[in-house]
């Protein structure tokens, strides 16, 4: 694909509005009033995935994951005792699926939510206990269902739908589950009407039945092509009950009444930050991140409080800049904080330290209150834009650096891919095989490479075999060295996906193998899921390894 990098420069433009809201006057300051830290059970498992604290049990429940997996056990921290035990599902889980969701009701009633990799099952849920029996398997099934993981990705979306299943929020009666299409943003806005389709939906246990909402469709789009991630929608319950259905673009979001079935529309404004805007044409989804993008939006039963969250992408304004907005029960503003941690709430006060949990591979929980300041946006909003014209000038001389003059239309030649590892990556070689990782690529895809170089790096790293991750996480690039034991090996090289993309010419973001004898470029080329294995053997033909 050949970027258009002056586009982007022009029409990547941040929306830091200098509007005030008479509704919105006080600075928020979060503040911890009492904390408790627990370690992990396992060191294998160092991702928190999902947590629940049962106040009934007074017990912590905690599924935890690796970079590409999920544990299929889950991990009960009893408040009482301080103590750690397990239930293990694998035998109630279907071969190739792992559990993404959990909501434990009681020890005889624990809903467990399974994504299977595969295009021909379906997503399911299933009932069991703290005795890990099945009580009863409920298989979605419905055109519009496909797994998140499945790498069989439909080229006719135009003509037919199709959208990935994700599960989201549950209450007493109902299971609330979202969709979100992935392929939107290769399309205009204004053509998405013709491929409309559910966005939400819920599985009524008492009912056995799916339910689906053919009302709610993304609001207030602009034409254009939207950045990546711009259609992901999120699911969240409300102080009624009702789920509130929110958009990563805009600060529009739905209510829906299903008792009533009918749609509210809601709108919960920031200072700083208003829409997102679309670009004039399509941008690839990496160069698109510059933008920022709204996340959770979240209820405080506790505090009886809505927090929105805005983040800000970590490489154009530096490692986690946020905003959160702050209204009552009834979406009325209360302010704003700026930078603060991130907090999910969880039952009786006590909520998750969510980012400071990851990093320090332990469970934070802390319950807090907010002190009120003078609002004065002016600072924040100045500093955000200086960071976004950081952006556009490092993206300059990050070209000017490895010696190439770049075109518009941002094609590359093959040379200066060359000078790119030499001078960025100092490659010496002048005959090698570079296996490029971008870590957002499909989790298999992803482990089988990983896995190839932890299996064989003792007899490959004699031979000119480079391994190149492209991901600008830190701890995620140290919890692979450490997870697939390559942290030793003499060939890796890393580099961030600013700096990557530049020389990424295709669409999608699998495993990509490039091959260089006596510095020209014999093969550059990506694989598919498939055809993985011929990657492996395509490297080892090129350098004369026997196999």
């Amino acid at each position: 694909m050949n970027l258009k990098i002056s586009g982007l420069l022009v029409f990547v433009t941040l929306l830091l509005s200098c509007k005030q809201n008479d509704t919105i006057k006080q600075h928020i300051i979060i503040e911890a009033t009492d904390s408790l830290t627990i370690e992990f059970p396992t060191k294998k498992w160092y991702r928190i995935l999902y947590t629940e604290l049962n106040v009934k049990e007074n017990k912590l429940l905690l599924l935890l994951g690796s970079n590409s997996f999920c544990s299929p056990m889950l991990y009960q921290y009893n408040l009482s005792s301080a103590s750690w035990d397990s239930i293990s599902f694998k035998s109630i889980t279907p071969e190739g699926s792992q559990i993404d969701f959990f909501h434990y009701l009681s020890k005889d009633s624990i809903y467990l939510f399974c994504d299977i990799h595969s295009e021909n099952n379906d997503s399911l849920i299933i009932l069991t206990n703290d005795k890990a029996e099945n009580r009863k398997t409920i298989a979605l099934k419905h055109p519009y269902i496909r797994n998140t993981y499945a790498p069989y990705c439909d080229t006719s979306l135009l003509v037919k739908p199709v959208a990935w299943f994700n599960f989201n929020s549950i209450n007493k009666h109902n299971i609330f589950l979202s969709f979100t299409d992935y392929n939107f943003t290769r399309f205009k806005a204004d053509s998405l009407k013709h491929i409309q389709h559910p966005l939400i939906a819920y599985y009524d246990l008492a009912k056995d039945s799916l339910i689906m909402n053919n009302n709610i469709w993304y609001p207030d789009l602009s034409d254009g092509f939207y950045p990546w991630g711009a259609y992901f929608t999120n699911i969240s319950l409300g102080a009624k009950g009702n789920p509130l259905v929110s958009f990563s673009y805009t600060p529009t979001f739905l209510e829906w009444d299903i008792k009533e079935n009918k749609l509210i529309k809601h709108e919960i404004n920031s200072e700083a930050t208003d829409s997102i805007l679309p670009y004039k044409e399509y941008i690839d989804e990496q160069y698109s991140t510059t933008q920022p993008y709204y996340g959770l939006l979240v209820f405080d039963n506790y505090n009886k409080t809505y927090t929105r969250h805005i983040v800000y992408p970590n490489e154009t304004y530096g490692d986690f800049k946020n905003i959160q907005i702050h209204t009552d029960e009834n979406f009325n503003v209360i302010g704003e904080s700026y930078n603060q941690p991130l907090y999910i709430p969880l039952a009786n006060g006590w909520n998750l330290d969510f980012f400071n949990s990851q990093n320090e591979n332990k469970i934070i929980l802390k319950k807090i209150k907010y002190a009120y300041r003078p609002y004065d946006e002016s600072l924040f909003v100045e500093k955000m834009r200086a960071a976004q014209n950081q952006k556009i000038e490092k993206l300059e001389n990050y070209k000017c650096s490895i010696g190439i003059n770049r075109k518009a239309d941002n094609t590359f030649e093959p040379s200066e891919l060359l000078l790119y590892f030499k001078n960025r990556l100092h490659i010496e070689d002048s005959t090698y095989v570079v296996y490029a990782v971008q870590n957002n690529a499909c989790p298999g895809c992803v482990n089988y490479v990983y896995k190839f170089f932890k299996l064989n790096k003792e007899i490959i790293e004699s031979k000119p075999f480079y391994l190149l991750i492209v991901e600008d996480d830190k701890s995620i690039v140290t919890s692979i060295l450490n997870e697939y034991e390559i942290k030793s090996f003499k060939n890796l090289k890393q580099d961030s996906i600013f700096n990557y993309q530049v020389f990424h010419p295709y669409l999608e973001n699998n495993p990509r193998l490039i091959l260089i004898k006596n510095n020209q470029i014999i093969t550059d080329s990506i694989y598919a899921p498939d055809n993985l294995p011929e990657m492996i053997y395509n490297s080892l033909d090129f350098i004369n390894f026997k196999h």
